[in-house]
C-alpha cells in the first residue's frame, strides 16, 4: 500500500473546530494498493468537499475503511504521514488503536535516497519525491499539471472552499486528485524499480 496525504498550511488561527494553531489538516488522501505479487494496482482517493465544516473526520473514515488490515504502508517521509495518523488519533479516541496500528505499518521509501545508498546526478542532490521520480521514471511527470506541489494544492484546496463558482470548484478538484494520485503512483514505480535491479 503506498499513502499520501495533502494538508492545510499550519496557520496562527485554527481553520477548524477541535485543532490547534499551526496544525496542519489533512483534506486529501490518496491510496495505490496491490494486495499480493503480481495483483492488480487499486487507486482509492478522498478529497474533502468544498463545504465540509472540518474534513478529518471523513478523511479517517474512508481511510479506514479502503486500507486491507496488513500489509505495509508505505510513503515518502513516513515522518509526515505519521504526524498527520498520529494527530487524528489523539482527536478520535475510539479510533486510536486502529490508527496506532496503521502507524506501526509505515514504511519509509525516501530512506535509501536520502542515504544516498540509491543516487542519480538528475535528482541533483535532492531526495525529494519531485527530483527522484523525473531521474528514475522519465515518463511520469509532474510537468504539465495544474498543481504540481503540497503548498499549491493547500492553496487550491482553500480557494475551493472559497470560490462561488462551481466550474472552478470541479477544475480544482480534478486538479487537487490527479497530483495525490501521482504521488502515490510515483512511489508504487519507483519501488518497481528498486526491485528491478536489487532483485
Amino acid at each position: 500500500m503506498y499513502l499520501d496525504f495533502e494538508t492545510t498550511f499550519m496557520t496562527p488561527v485554527p481553520l477548524f473546530n477541535g485543532t490547534r494553531p499551526y496544525q496542519q489538516a489533512p483534506f486529501q488522501y490518496s491510496l495505490h494498493i496491490i494486495r499480493e505479487d503480481g495483483g492488480e494496482l487499486e487507486h482509492h482517493a478522498w478529497l474533502a468537499a468544498a463545504d465540509e465544516d472540518n474534513p478529518a473526520a471523513g478523511l479517517l473514515t474512508s481511510l479506514l475503511a479502503a486500507l486491507p488490515e496488513s500489509g505495509a504502508i508505505i510513503a515518502w517521509n513516513k515522518v509526515f504521514e505519521s504526524r498527520t495518523l498520529g494527530e487524528l488519533g489523539d482527536r478520535f479516541r475510539k479510533l486510536a488503536p486502529e490508527v496506532a496500528a496503521m502507524r506501526e505499518r509505515l514504511v519509509d521509501l525516501m530512506v535509501p535516497f536520502r542515504n544516498r545508498a540509491v543516487y542519480d546526478w538528475q535528482m541533483h542532490g535532492s531526495a525529494s519525491l519531485k527530483s527522484v521520480l523525473p531521474a528514475l521514471i522519465p515518463e511520469l511527470s509532474y510537468d504539465g499539471l495544474e498543481i504540481a506541489d503540497g503548498g499549491t494544492a493547500a492553496s487550491a484546496w482553500l480557494r475551493m472552499r472559497e470560490t462561488d463558482d462551481q466550474a472552478e470548484r470541479e477544475a480544482m478538484s480534478r486538479n487537487l486528485l490527479d497530483y495525490c494520485h501521482l504521488d502515490t503512483l510515483a512511489m508504487v514505480r519507483i519501488l518497481e524499480w528498486l526491485r528491478e535491479r536489487v532483485g
